[in-house]
């Protein structure tokens, strides 16, 4: 593979399909943010520079999820191209449309927004609640007043690290 800078968070697979006539073979789009309606050639159509790549600490690029994503759009193309001529997939087929339907809805700028809340919720609550050992039982004080008037028996280490 070479080396994809401009990545598509919508493959291209499926936008081609959504291609008008005016402006001929574009897709049209809109900004969700701010309302602005624009067409392109699905190539140029939901892609961001770098989308998937994890930048290496010598500035190049490890491009394994773009790989992965190229390897499931490649299986899934022919039966995308048999689902839209009215066949439908079976067996192994179905498994592999049903991977790049999953795919497609993971992978998209919104998602990884609502990942990264959700990681930095996941964060916020492991920092506040405290795990306190009485014994053989273990328990959770999340915001309790017991725990903030420091009445609670000793603290624990948290199985993943934290504290």
């Amino acid at each position: 593979m070479s080396n994809p800078k401009g990545q598509h968070f919508i493959p291209r697979l499926h936008l081609q399909h959504f291609a008008g006539v005016q402006p001929k073979g574009h897709v049209w789009t809109y900004t969700k943010a701010d309302g602005k309606k624009f067409s392109r050639m699905p190539e140029e159509t939901a892609k961001q520079t770098h989308f998937y790549s994890v930048e290496a600490p010598d500035g190049s690029y490890d491009l394994r999820i773009e790989e992965m994503l190229a390897r499931i759009e490649s299986t899934a193309a022919p039966i995308y191209m048999r689902l839209i001529n009215g066949k439908i997939p079976e067996h192994q087929d179905k498994m592999d449309m049903a991977q790049f339907l999953a795919v497609m809805v993971v992978r998209t700028p919104g998602s990884r927004k609502d990942a990264a809340e959700m990681v930095g919720r996941m964060i916020q609550i492991r920092n506040y609640a405290t795990v306190y050992t009485t014994g053989p039982s273990i328990r959770w004080c999340i915001g309790s007043s017991r725990a903030k008037a420091g009445s609670l028996p000793k603290r624990a280490e948290l199985p993943f690290g934290g504290a």
